[in-house]
Order: C-alpha cells, then structure tokens, then sequence
C-alpha cells in the first residue's frame, strides 16, 4: 500500500507517546491486568513498560526485521508488549484471535498468508498448544522469553505520516475479513477525536474487558490509555459472560471514568444482576459509558440506567457511538443523555443519535451519488484523516475509498451503512445489504428485530434476525429466532407471539418463522449475527430449527422436522442420549445421525453414552450400520448386558507377565525386525505458567506416571514369547534442566537441541523405563515437560489424557479419573477374537485376496527398506469449505473423514495410476466408556482397499469409499493381522495412511509438540485430517524426507484441495 505524504521523523511513530509518558510519569501504573473482577493479577508502570517494550522492539529490529507479524495472544500483558513493541520497531502488528486448539488455527493461517507476515508472536502456552499447525508454516517467537539487560539502548523507527502502523482484520457481518491499513497518521487523529468526545485526561482511569484484538478493545483501551497517560484496567472477555458483575465490579473498585461496549454488555448486566447483588456497588464515577459496535437500542440502555441508578449510574454517562474499523474507530459519539429524532425518517422508529461526526466530512448519499436532503435515509459515506488507506493488498474491496459524489468532491468511504443526518446529528438505521422492503416500504432489520426481541416473550434478546426474500408475488420477510429455554412456553407460543409483535407495531406478516436452539445463529468472532450468511443458508435449504412456522400453515406450527414419536424404552434412551450430546434439536424418525451432526468422534461418543445409560455393550460400528434412532434402538433391544472386564493378571506360571495386546505384538515384532530407530517414539510437550513449583510439577508428573501401569514395565521373553513384565518398585526419573539464568534466545536454542535428543534416541523395549521425561525451568519462572514414550506403551490418546490430568493436578483442579487398566482392554480384545475372528478372518481375506501392495513413485532411492526423517507440509482448509465439507457430509448420510478419505483415495490413485487403492487407516478401540481414559495404545490399523471407477459420480465413490470404511469400523475390535496373516505393524500393502486426528493417530498434534523432531518416518506418507468441529479444518502431510521432494508433497496436497472443491460444488 503507499507510505502516504510527509516527512519521515521518529516523532511520527505513535509508539513515541509511550517513552514520554514513560520519562513523565515512570512509577505511574499504566496497565492493571485482573483474573477477574476484584483480583489483581499485574500492575506494570509505564517505565517497566516502557522497558520491556524496547528490549523486544529491540529484538525484532536486530534480527531480520520482518515487515509484518502476526500477534497471535490469549488476553494479556504479552499481547500489549508485542504491540507496542512492534510499533517502535517499525514491524507492523497483525492482531488475531486466539486459536482455542489445533483445529481453530486455521484462521490464523488464512491471515498469515493474506498479510504475508513472516513472523508470529507469540506466548508459550499459546505454541503449546498450536505450534505443530503454525511452526511448519511461519517463524514463531515465544516473547516472554526475550529478555534483556539494557532496555535504553533502543532508538524508535523513523516512519511518515502515512506509514502503516498496524492491520486490522475483519470479520464483518457481511463480508469475508479483510485487512484494513491503519496508519500512525490515522491512529494520532483518531485519538485526538476520542479525547475530545469522551472529554478524559491522564487522570482517569479506564476499565474494559473488550478483546485486544478486537478494534475497539485495542484502540479505544490499549492505545487510548497511553495517549491519554491515564491508567487502564483489563478483565478477561469471558469473565463479563460469564460474571457479568465483575465488569461493574472492576469500575467500583478502581473509580473508573470510563468504561463501555456494544450494546449486548448492557443488556446482558440489565439480565443477569439482580436488586440484591447492588450492594457495595458504586458506579457514581462513571462519567463516559460509551456503547457502539453494535446498533444502540434505546430501550437497553433506559434499563441498564434504571437498574444501577440505585448504585449511582447517571444516564447522562452514556455515549452511543458510531465507528468503522476502516475509519480507525471513532466517527462520532453523542454528548450526554440518549437522544432520539422523533418518528424518524419515512415514518419508522424513533433512532438513536450517535452524534455529530466531527473530524469527518459526513454525506448521507443516494444511489446516485447524489446528497441526500435531511433527515433522508441514504448510504454513510465520510473522509477525513482518520480514514484508512484501503485493504491490504484487496484493490477490488478498496474501491469502497474511493467514492466521488454527484458534484465531484472525494475520495470518500463508502461505510455500507444506511443513515441520516438530523440537526448535524447521525443516525445509523441498518446495512444496505439487509435492507427489507415490503410492499415498497423500507424497513431497517434492527427496528424490526428489536420489536420482536421486546415483544415476542421466549425470544432471546440479541438472538433474532430478519431478512427478506424475493419470491413470484413479491418480497417476503423471514424471520429466524433463538429460543429462550427458560421460558418454558410451548414453541407454537413463541412463534405466535413474534408474528403478533410484527403486525402489531409494523403490519407485516411474515412468510416463515424458524424458531432454533440458543446460541445456534451464526456469529462473527466479535458476537455480531451474521444476517447475510443466515439468509445464504436459507436459500440453499438448509435452515432448521426447533421448530417453523409458514403462511401457508395458517395457525398451525410444526416442528422444523416430523417430530419422533419413541414407540419403545428403547428409542426413549436414544433420544434423551441424542438431546444431550447435541442439545435441542429437532429429531426425526429418518434423520441419520450425522445429519444431526455427529462425526467420527461424536459416533465414538453416542456409543459410550448409550452404553453407558442402557448397560450395553455398543460399539461404535453398531451405529455405523444403524445410522437411525429407531433402527440403533431395536439394535440395543436385542444387546445382552454388557460384561463386566476380565480382571485376570498375569499367573505365576508364566512368572507375572501380562499379555500384549495385538498392537503392542504387532510393534515389538516390527522392533525386533530392524535396527532400532526412532519410528515408534511419542513425544508431547506440556507448559506450566510461572508460579507454580517445581516441587509440585514433580510430585504431579510422578503420580501420573506411577498410575499408568504400562508405564511400569518392560517387555521379557518366556517360553519364546513376548509379555509385559512390571517393576515392583520403579524409581521413576525426571531430569531436571534449569534455563532460569540464561538468555531466552540461548534458552530456547537449548530447549530445542534438548528436547530433539529426548526424542530421537531410540528405546530399548527391553529395558526400564520406555518414558523419558525432562522437566525444563525456563526464564522468567515458568517449566516445560517435554516427555516421550514408546508407543509400545501409548497411544497419543493416552499422552493427551495424560497431559489433560497433569494440568489439572499442578492447577489445583480434580484430574478426570484413568480408565480401566490395559490388562482388561487385552482379556476384552481376546475375548472378541475368540468370538468374532472367524467371521472378521474369513471378510479381511476376501477383502485383500489378491492386492497389489501400493507404493508411490519416489523422488529419491534410498535402497532398502530404509526410512528418513519426516518432513511435514500444511494444508489448511477455510472455515467455509470445512462447513460445506460438513453439510456435504450430512447430505449423503455420511461423516466428513469418509468425504476426505475418498477425496485423498482419488488422489493416491492418479498418483500411481491406480483404481484399486489401498490405505492404512489407524481405528480408535475405546468405544466402552471404561476404555475411554485407559492408558496405552488402543488402536487396530486396517488396510482398506478403494475400488475407484472414472465414470462413477462423487455421490457413488464416497459411498463406496464410506461402504469400505463402514465395514472395517465394525470389525473394529478384532484385530487384523491376527485374523488375515498381516505380520508386523507395517501395514505392508500399502506406503499410505490416512488418519482422522480425533486423537485416535495424531498425538504430536493434538498433544501441542512443535513437529517431529527429526522422527523417522514410518510410511512414504502419513496424513492426518483435522475435520472435528465447527472451524476452520486442515491436514497434516507427514512424508518421508529421504523420498520425496517438499514441491512433490505440496502438488499432492494441492490436487486434494482441488479435487475436493470440485465434490463440493
């Protein structure tokens, strides 16, 4: 984007305001971060962050400075350093969202490539858990561990005017994000128009809870306090949702001057803090409650004034506001008490004023680009020096800056935004997108939603969207409602009562009504519905709910699908289970249960559940091959009760050993075959924040260890067989390295070259103990434990089990209890070949007579069947095409992970030039639920063989392909190579698997290890596909190194984007 006009100066960097506050005022508390409403968690003044924010600015200018980088934070004081940090430097920032797992990073990817960045900062706890998706792809530095000695000695970058400070990503209601180019010009002006609307000085103190990530929360908090020199106090964003009586807490006991939010926060204290909790509550220092982001509803804001008068609130403390993130924040605000043009425009609603738009040129435009008169609803059109310089690197969406009014005057910014002006006042009433015209008359969707949310008793506030739909006899309004389910009023009783509110104040009638479970609408990252994608889903039939209504019912409301009348015990249970797991949706007789939703490892979890409610053995195959509630149901009529597990041990006859498992045999023969390497080690990787004690971390980690009794033993011959020999009383070591003195960039140097010889030092199967463990004191009082097991031992089930009760034992928490032992998960396993393995032998032969082993063309001979180090290569999937794939899936009656095994099937066939297709795929074994925490490895790999045809349609291969794959997931519990003469744990037919990361394979991933360390490969490719959830997905390609070239990999991985798209459409 262009640099802008004038001179370059350090004292155009806006970070520059923070060392003259730090020389003014050094002892002054700048920032107070809070656990909640009433603890202090850390107060940093202005000199020690000054100091901290030149030792990292200092950093990132001596090492390859990047252009940009992404801040990738929970909500913190690092997230604040990095920014500034990034600021001084001349880096410019690219704030994100959080990534909560492996599975949601893919948003993160999506920026850092659209922003080109080449670098994200980041927080420990943050690469822990997400590093294996985001190292492979970009540079990341931990900065809590850059430290240093000589804060002084950094000089701030020399930027113009004009000059980038920052990217602001969206995720608007309407659109997909884009990347809005803020300069420091535009945040220098923009916080001179804050000031002077909200009229605070470097005396306030400013409470928020609002994201850092978020434009308001940083802008308006973060920046704003030190532009002011006032003192800003920070409350995690999910405390106000959680407590909202923290929030006002927080501006009681600090005296706050300002504080505020989107219109949501208000009503949400108006709902839910009660007369009695005012108490100690003193609001009466609460001069500026600005309320913007989101449409300002008069009627909230009377609430929340009547409610907390009592505790001293003032109604003439709030400001409605109007702001864009393209215009840096603040547009307008309104002085004093709510006001309101009277009727409004075109005879609707009275409106909220936002104020006068100062520092702004503000047109109200018509579709022609001529200006409106006043008070005429038209299109928000404004320029000014707070105006951005476009989208980054999106010429197409920028055009909206370059907007000329019918008489000549611009550049404007067109805002999308409908408006008028009355008395110099600005009033927004709605998007021109979301504009609803009835009969030729214009409604805006928020005065309609508000009188159904005010109306429509059993409708959740802020849960309602509106939108209109062209049809043969005109446009009609749809309507599509949360339900409030402590309400208690019958559905009919709902609906009814949001077509009275209609009529009643507007006399429209609706032509649909969908009424769906809480939260169920589709929000944006910062809670905004999104009515756009709602009316898309709508038009490609896929709205549903609780329950709808149509005009053509007349009275009469049904539920959204034939509703399910249980005829049996049976079905009851399956239906309360259902409920549970998937919370209140509709079911009907011949909804499948992935058409509800469930996935591969929501089968996993339906089957556990019914197992565990009805005191039947069902094993997640019983619910591959009877997909429907009335058919899984007659199923479990018939199930004799479950067994209880063998308990029997080792006798003293074969001297104490306990029997190995198929997997366990089929490994240690594999070991046993070849020169011991690194192909079977597990390694994770598990932080704890400063604070905690070593002592503690140690006692935690030993308890574990002596509590997973796989853990305990080493495998012996006797009589020429392998069993599992236990210590009587094994010493169990954790090394200890103390980094707590050494230079953060030395420190992670030394952790990484630690921990890669932790893990690729191969394990003696034979000797104690098959763990390794190293706990890590790093800089600044926080530990590392990087641990590594042989998965002789474990599963990455177990590891992210393990790691899941280790947290919660240093945290102080209750750890979820371990499993059943792994000796009755062997018996169970004996038990189910000697009852099943004929049938399983005699399908696994016919199924793999007479297959051609599958190998891919290499790009290197290595000779033998020797095997490199793995390499990994990324392939993200966006949040919209993991939700087609979704739906796609549930359209067919099938899961997304049989989808995306056809998808890469077709794929290794053009590879090689093959339709009969064969690929290993690991199957979890813990579908009882006294197997779901058992430690050790509870897997059956099968290979499965793809019979692809040119001419068969998508529908037809993802059934034959799911067919395939439906019927190994109900042979699940016998394991193939005892059955079918498959030796070793090789799977020698074919060099490719396909894995689904629901845990069941990928524990390095799931587990947050930064990649492989340099393991060996196992196969020439191993892919695993994270497809759970409602994000973004994405699949791991893990290769062999010593065969195959990264472009070869990644022109794979390509054709199955590619091929999968083309399913899609």
């Amino acid at each position: 984007m262009p640099e802008g006009a004038g001179p370059a100066l350090a004292g155009h960097n806006f970070a520059a305001v923070l060392g003259r506050r730090a020389a003014e005022s050094p002892g002054k508390p700048a920032y107070t971060f809070l656990r909640n409403g009433v603890t202090d968690a850390h107060t940093v003044t202005y000199a020690d962050l000054h100091d901290s924010v030149c030792v990292l600015a200092a950093r990132l200018a001596a090492h390859a400075r990047p252009a940009r980088a992404l801040l990738v934070y929970p909500h913190g004081p690092e997230f604040v350093r990095a920014f500034w940090a990034c600021l001084l430097a001349g880096v410019v920032p690219v704030p994100c969202y959080p990534p909560r797992d492996a599975r949601s990073a893919g948003r993160v990817l999506a920026i850092a490539a659209d922003a080109q960045a080449s670098l994200v900062l980041t927080s420990r706890a943050v690469l822990d858990r997400v590093g294996d998706r985001l190292t492979p792809v970009v540079r990341c530095l931990v900065t809590e561990d850059v430290t240093a000695d000589d804060p002084e000695a950094f000089v701030p970058a020399v930027v113009s005017p004009g000059g980038t400070a920052f990217l602001q990503y969206t995720s608007g209601s309407t659109g997909a994000p884009k990347g809005v180019v803020v300069s420091h010009g535009n945040l220098r002006h923009n916080q001179e128009l804050i000031r002077a609307a909200f009229g605070l000085d470097g005396d306030a103190t400013i409470v928020s809870w609002l994201p850092f990530y978020h434009d308001m929360g940083l802008i308006g908090n973060v920046l704003h306090a030190v532009h002011l020199g006032a003192h800003a106090v920070f409350l995690p964003p999910a405390e106000l949702l959680r407590r909202p009586l923290s929030w006002l807490e927080a501006i009681s006991r600090y005296r706050a001057a300002g504080s505020g939010g989107p219109n949501f926060a208000f009503q949400h204290c108006v709902d839910r803090i009660g007369d009695d909790q005012l108490a100690g509550l003193d609001l009466s220092q609460w001069q500026v409650a600005y309320c913007g982001a989101e449409p300002v509803r008069a009627a909230t804001l009377r609430a929340f004034a009547d409610r907390f008068g009592a505790a001293g609130f003032r109604a003439g403390a709030f400001r409605p506001c109007y702001g864009a993130a393209e215009a840096t924040l603040l547009v307008s605000a309104a002085a004093g008490s709510v006001t309101r043009a009277p009727g409004g425009p075109d005879g609707g609603l009275p409106t909220v004023s936002c104020g006068v738009p100062r520092g702004f040129e503000c047109v109200i435009a018509a579709g022609d680009g001529t200006e409106c008169p006043e008070s005429v609803v038209g299109e928000v059109w404004l320029r000014g020096a707070s105006i951005a310089g476009g989208y980054w690197q999106n010429p197409e969406a920028s055009a909206a800056f370059e907007a000329v009014t019918g008489d000549g005057r611009g550049p404007f910014y067109r805002t999308g935004d409908l408006g008028f002006l009355s008395a110099g006042e600005l009033h927004v009433t709605g998007r021109i997108k979301e504009l609803v015209i009835i009969r030729g008359r214009n409604h805006h969707p928020y005065d309609l939603e508000r009188a159904i949310a005010e109306g429509a008793p059993g409708v959740a506030r802020d849960g309602c969207v509106v939108f209109s739909v062209d049809r043969e006899d005109g446009e009609q309004l749809i309507v599509q409602c949360e339900y409030e389910r402590s309400c208690g009023l019958p559905h009919a009783d709902v609906i009814q009562s949001v077509r009275a509110a209609l009529l009643e104040e507007f006399g429209i009638a609706p032509a649909e009504v969908f009424l769906v479970g809480p939260r169920r609408l589709p929000r944006t990252s910062s809670g905004k519905l999104q009515r756009v994608r709602c009316k898309s889903d709508f038009l490609a039939g896929q709205a549903t709910g609780l329950a709808h209504w149509t005009a053509a019912d007349g009275d009469t409301v049904t539920a959204a699908r034939t509703p399910f009348p249980a005829a049996s015990d049976a079905e009851r249970l399956v239906v309360r289970v259902v409920e549970r797991l998937r919370g209140p949706i509709p079911v009907a007789r011949d909804d499948t249960f992935f058409g509800l939703g469930f996935d591969s490892l929501g089968v996993a979890d339906l089957a556990a559940a019914v197992s565990a409610e009805s005191g039947r053995a069902v094993d997640p195959a019983l619910v591959f091959e009877h997909p429907t509630i009335p058919e899984l149901a007659a199923r479990l009529a018939v199930l004799p009760p479950a067994d209880s597990p063998s308990t029997e041990t080792g006798s003293p006859a074969d001297g104490g050993l306990l029997p190995l498992s198929s997997i366990q045999e089929s490994i240690w023969v594999d070991h046993q075959s070849r020169t011991p390497d690194s192909r079977y080690n597990i390694p994770i990787r598990v932080g704890f924040p400063p604070g905690i004690p070593r002592e503690r971390i140690e006692t935690a980690v030993t308890a574990e260890l002596r509590a997973a009794e796989l853990l305990r033993c080493r495998i012996v011959r006797r009589d020429g067989r392998p069993g599992l020999l236990p210590a009587d009383d094994e010493k169990f070591r954790v090394d200890l390295l103390d980094l707590s003195g050494t230079e953060a960039r030395q420190a992670a140097a030394k952790l990484d070259a630690s921990a890669k010889a932790l893990v690729r030092e191969p394990f003696d199967l034979g000797g104690h103990p098959l763990f390794r463990a190293l706990l890590v004191r790093l800089p600044g009082g926080g530990h590392t434990l990087v641990f590594v097991a042989h998965h002789v031992v474990c599963d990455g089930f177990s590891l992210n089990a393990f790691a899941g009760r280790l947290l919660a034992a240093v945290q102080g928490t209750v750890p979820s209890p371990p499993g059943t032992s792994y000796r009755d998960y062997v018996h169970r396993q004996r038990d189910r070949l000697d009852r099943d393995g004929r049938e399983a032998g005699e399908y696994w032969r016919r199924q793999l007579a007479d297959v051609v082993p599958l190998r891919l063309p290499p790009d290197y001979s290595p000779g033998g069947d020797a095997r490199g180090p793995v390499a990994t290569h990324w392939l993200p999937l966006g949040e919209e095409q993991a939700r087609s794939l979704a739906e796609l899936a549930r359209r067919w009656g099938t899961t997304p992970f049989a989808v995306a095994l056809t998808v890469f099937a077709t794929v290794v066939g053009r590879i090689t030039r093959r339709s009969d297709v064969v690929v290993g795929v690991p199957l979890l074994d813990r579908d009882l639920p006294d197997m779901a925490a058992t430690f050790g490895p509870c897997l059956n790999p099968v290979t499965l063989r793809c019979r692809l045809s040119g001419d068969q349609s998508g529908t037809d291969r993802v059934a034959a392909v799911g067919g395939v794959l439906s019927a190994a997931l109900a042979r699940r519990a016998v394991p193939v190579r005892e059955v079918a003469g498959e030796p070793g744990a090789r799977l020698p037919l074919t060099s490719v698997a396909f894995n689904g990361l629901t845990f069941a394979a990928g524990d390095r991933i799931a587990a947050g290890f930064p990649g492989d360390q340099g393991l060996t490969a196992r196969l020439d490719l191993d892919v695993y596909a994270i497809l759970d959830g409602d994000g973004p997905g994405s699949l791991r390609w893990d290769y062999d190194s010593a065969r195959f070239e990264p472009g070869t990999v990644r022109l794979w991985a390509a054709g199955f984007e590619t091929c999968l798209r083309r399913l899609l459409r």
